[in-house]
């Protein structure tokens, strides 16, 4: 973020100011600066690019509730496993009552799930959706349904409906797929003459708390720390004002100063979390601020080129 590495300018005082030296000299950056009590994210997701929800929700317009934010229903992967993302395809549609959902080919090179999709939308909720659409496929295949064609290690490769036609409607039979009896299913697949996808997707790799509305906005150590801590909205309104200060080219060290006090009173208050970055008390015991700082502390210019 912006204001993240405009923190010493922003924030006025000795004090505030060991708090970016902590996070100039790495403090923030490992796991000994992380808030033991919240939990860890689950990991790396495959978020689809905006221009592929695009075309994605144009070519199966959402009949439910849309998903927001759409990704790669698959367990969650770890910095090792994935790297970049890549082009996938969706390789069959099949939509129920519940929930609309594509069977996805995944980016070479990614670890796949029996059942890699996407939702499209959903009646249901968060993870329940998720789960719903991935039982879907499971179910649709163990009925025979749909036919699914795998790679040597198990990766969904193309799909295709028995009766080799690019369209099916209709309720499966108890016998043939229990998990799916009583229910209308509608389902596409490549036909023939066609090519072996129906749609070509675009993902993007990035940790699940960091992606926003279509792009991954990772955060500095200091911005994580300071947010993982009770003075979060007094930072997040210190960062907002900051920002908007430098997109008018206003002097936010005086425009801030507002925020700026606010938060150092409240990172004063708080010193079973930020006490640490607070230094050891010279400034009661008479020493000048800013005294023997030269180490934690950055000049306006160096902190803003950050």
């Amino acid at each position: 973020r912006r204001a993240c590495g405009a923190a010493a300018a922003g924030l006025a005082g000795s004090a505030a100011a060991r708090i970016l030296g902590a996070a100039r000299l790495g403090h923030l950056e490992g796991e000994a600066s992380e808030d033991p009590a919240k939990p860890r994210p689950p990991g790396i997701g495959l978020y689809m690019a905006v221009k592929s929800v695009e075309d994605l929700q144009k070519r199966f317009p959402p009949a439910l509730v849309r998903t927001d934010n759409p990704r790669l229903v698959m367990p969650y992967l770890s910095a090792d496993e994935v790297s970049k993302g890549g082009e996938g395809e969706a390789i069959a549609y099949a939509a129920t009552g519940t929930v609309q959902t594509v069977l996805v080919r995944p980016p070479d090179g990614i670890p796949s799930d029996a059942h890699p999709c996407v939702l499209i939308s959903s009646s249901l909720e968060g993870e329940a959706a998720e789960e719903a659409a991935a039982q879907l496929w499971a179910a649709l295949e163990a009925s025979g349904q749909v036919v699914i064609k795998r790679s040597g290690d198990g990766r969904p490769v193309s799909a295709r409906l028995p009766s080799g036609r690019g369209r099916w409607s209709g309720a499966v039979s108890a016998a043939r797929g229990a998990p799916l009896f009583g229910q209308t299913v509608s389902l596409q697949a490549p036909g023939p003459g066609q090519r072996s996808a129906l749609l070509s997707l675009g993902f993007v790799p990035c940790e699940v708390d960091a992606w926003q509305a279509g792009e991954c906005v990772r955060e500095c150590g200091f911005c994580k720390f300071m947010k993982g801590g009770p003075c979060r909205d007094e930072f997040v309104a210190w960062e907002a004002c900051v920002d908007r200060s430098r997109d008018r080219k206003e002097d936010f060290v005086e425009v801030c100063g507002r925020h700026t006090l606010a938060l150092k009173a409240c990172t004063d208050e708080h010193p079973e979390y930020y006490g640490e970055l607070m230094g050891d008390g010279r400034e009661e015991e008479g020493e000048a601020p800013g005294e023997g700082e030269e180490d934690g502390i950055e000049t306006r210019e160096s902190a803003a080129a950050h």
